[in-house]
């Protein structure tokens, strides 16, 4: 697992974490949603080592983050940012080749570029690998990047539980596309045994992929459960200061659907 314990951060003199504890289980999705300004980057960049916590701990398959070299973090924990810039005429097969550089020690050209091309299948890119990467949209750029961090981790030698961070991944994408990355990486989880955070601004993505949702509000964790106990009518209001009706989700029962 990767475990937070006790974590906080603080920014200059500003606290923007405060004694968050939490855990993302190999085989699940969790997902964090929280107002503009709570901290669920900085939960991220602290979760993956971009970020040193001011307290508390992180604990990576039971091993404190600190004592992994940066190439045994990468192989293990892929993470995608909010904005990936690049404005060099690389190709989309090269952009996602990127992703195989903590796999060095371990070079194989042929594997490498399996492994890329099944990345860029999974997110639909495959048809696009000669495309020069900055004439794609946002939309599609946003998909290489998707697939750049899943080559990073596919195809792993050993047997550590690995993680993929993705920090708001559907901001670029359209509707089709918001459904396809988060069930792609939903699939990751259930059939590799991998443990992803997604932080998302959509309530109604994270309520139909997350296994859990985490809150946070002002640097705090408010809540962390599965969907149904964590995204209702009352809640949401107190935590976005939004009044929205709740129901079932017409193919779910278990899964609440927000109408805003």
């Amino acid at each position: 697992m990767l475990v937070a314990d006790n974590l906080s951060v603080k920014i200059g003199t500003k606290k923007i974490l405060s004694a968050i504890s939490l855990q993302i289980k190999p085989g699940e999705l969790l997902a964090v949603v929280g107002p503009n300004g709570a901290g669920k980057s900085t939960l991220l960049k602290t979760l993956c080592g971009e970020i040193e916590p001011a307290a508390g701990n992180i604990q990576m398959n039971e091993r404190q983050l600190e004592e992994w070299s940066l190439t045994e973090r990468a192989v293990s924990c892929a993470v995608l940012p909010q904005n990936s810039s690049l404005s060099f005429p690389f190709s989309v097969l090269d952009v996602v080749l990127m992703g195989r550089s903590p796999h060095y020690q371990d070079r194989n050209v042929e594997v490498d570029y399996a492994i890329t091309c099944q990345a860029l299948e999974l997110t639909g890119m495959l048809a696009f690998k000669e495309r020069i990467y900055p004439s794609l949209s946002c939309g599609e750029q946003q998909r290489v990047q998707f697939a750049r961090i899943l080559a990073q981790i596919l195809g792993s030698i050993d047997s550590q539980s690995r993680y993929l961070l993705l920090d708001e991944p559907t901001s670029a994408l359209d509707i089709a596309c918001r459904h396809d990355c988060l069930s792609i990486a939903r699939r990751f989880a259930k059939e590799q045994s991998i443990g992803v955070l997604a932080i998302l601004h959509d309530l109604n993505l994270a309520a139909l992929y997350g296994d859990r949702v985490a809150v946070l509000q002002n640097g705090h964790l408010i809540a962390i459960d599965t969907p149904k106990k964590t995204l209702d009518e009352n809640f949401i209001k107190h935590v976005f200061n939004y009044s929205v009706s709740v129901i079932n989700h017409p193919k779910n029962k278990d899964i609440p659907l927000i109408i805003m």
